[in-house]
């Protein structure tokens, strides 16, 4: 038991799964590599983050790079039998200021209503700076997984007031990042890549089907954002 506890991986349901090679890669929390789970083939894909040069260590994040400096500590542990003495851990103040400034912006973006002509929580531009806020810190933290959401939430900021041509520019953007997190052949990027065929001009797609709308984005409220950086241990 304590080997699938430190070396399980999860896959879906109330399934563990523990992959060989997998379980010896190392954790930081400021990774180079992401991974993700394939059902169809029961096989874990690893995918760097960015062009490593050769005999790079590969590095992931166990837990959510976001989560407070000492909840990461405490978990690491506790679970893993570690201590992490990353830059990010080294400077936990700054590090941890940057983080809680990421939850709670994404917070606020998240309650914009996605429906054209409907007036949001903020406005877009509002929204769309908040974002790129986002992006920012996420590169000062040296973080490059999530990328990929906050450029499809920038995707459907910019769809939400009509600006197609910038739902076209993020949208291709979110399906290289999906695609170097997830993998070319994801549903994320995939989807990300047809929203951006289909509004690449300023008019929008001419059969009136909007990629947006079979998304379903998920829509969180400032408050629900703030709850679960408080569960977490966040100031």
């Amino acid at each position: 038991m304590r080997i699938v506890k430190t070396n399980g991986v999860d896959v879906g349901g109330d399934r563990v799964g523990v992959f060989r090679w997998f379980s010896r890669i190392n954790h930081s929390c400021r990774p180079n590599a992401h991974y993700v789970y394939r059902p169809s083939s029961n096989k874990i894909l690893l995918h760097a983050l960015a062009a490593l040069p050769p005999h790079t260590e590969l590095l992931l994040s166990y837990l959510d790079p976001f989560f407070p400096t000492s909840v990461r500590q405490a978990q690491l542990l506790e679970r893993y039998g570690f201590q992490c003495d990353c830059p990010r851990c080294s400077n936990a103040q700054l590090s941890d200021e940057r983080s809680q400034e990421i939850w709670r912006l994404r917070g606020e973006v998240g309650g914009l209503t996605l429906k054209k002509g409907q007036k949001g929580r903020i406005g877009g531009k509002e929204a769309k700076k908040k974002l790129e806020r986002v992006l920012e810190l996420m590169d000062l933290e040296g973080v490059q997984a999530g990328r990929g959401q906050i450029a499809e939430d920038l995707a459907r900021v910019a769809w939400g007031v009509g600006d197609f041509f910038t739902t076209s520019r993020w949208s291709s953007r979110a399906s290289r990042w999906f695609g170097e997190e997830l993998g070319k052949d994801s549903e994320q990027a995939l989807s990300m890549a047809r929203m951006a065929r289909e509004y690449d001009s300023e008019t929008g797609p001419e059969d009136g089907k909007h990629e947006a709308e079979r998304l379903g984005w998920e829509q969180r409220s400032v408050r629900e954002w703030e709850d679960i950086w408080d569960e977490v241990g966040g100031c």
